[in-house]
């Protein structure tokens, strides 16, 4: 409908289990771009939600000491 390249990126869920997402838009025939920027978000969010929960079972192995 837009006429415009579009892509999803499933992020994480949240506390009821539902998906959260960012939408990426780009300008008519940007495709390329718009895959690159995309491919970077959901490796910087993966990286991100992976360094979140080791941190956080670190977290949790410490408070049963």
């Amino acid at each position: 409908m837009l006429h415009a390249p579009c892509v999803t990126i499933p992020i994480e869920s949240d506390g009821d289990g539902m998906p959260v997402g960012v939408q990426l838009v780009a300008k008519a025939g940007c495709d390329f771009l718009l895959l690159g920027a995309a491919a970077w978000l959901e490796a910087q969010a993966q990286a991100n939600l992976e360094t979140f929960l080791n941190q956080r079972q670190r977290q949790l192995a410490g408070a049963g000491t």
